[in-house]
């Protein structure tokens, strides 16, 4: 009886799974800015403006994230969106005092919970984990 080899060809190499990841990655990046520009476009000018963020911006679209003034580049070769995990120590320290002076209620319009501004401020969204029971 003759054995015989089954070799089964597939057609996504390393390279092309972190291809494909990265893809998958950058669409979720782009949905929570979306979503998020739609929970800031509910704001005041005046909770904008105490978090840093331009209406004028904001109204342009997700393609002008991070909607602050000074901030959006124009070079076209450049990445739009910062990956998460670049961001530097500093950056990430401002941001959680910023969001640590903002009220819960405050906290709440914008989808981040207390508990949740260190993830946030590391990854630019809101840790979505399982709550544990108080």
């Amino acid at each position: 009886m003759a054995v015989k080899k089954l070799t089964i060809a597939t057609s996504f190499t390393n390279n092309g799974i972190y291809k494909m990841l990265a893809t998958l990655q950058n669409y979720l990046q782009n949905h929570a800015i979306h979503k998020t520009r739609n929970v800031l476009l509910t704001m005041s000018d005046r909770q904008l403006e105490d978090v840093g963020i331009s209406r004028a911006l904001l109204i342009q679209g997700v393609k002008q994230w991070p909607w602050r003034e000074g901030l959006v580049t124009s070079n076209a070769s450049q990445p739009r969106v910062e990956q998460p995990g670049r961001f530097k120590a500093a950056q990430i320290n401002k941001a959680i005092r910023e969001l640590s002076d903002m009220s819960d209620a405050q906290l709440r319009d914008i989808g981040i919970d207390r508990g949740s501004i260190r993830h946030a401020a590391k990854y630019g969204v809101a840790d979505r984990g399982p709550k544990q029971a108080a």
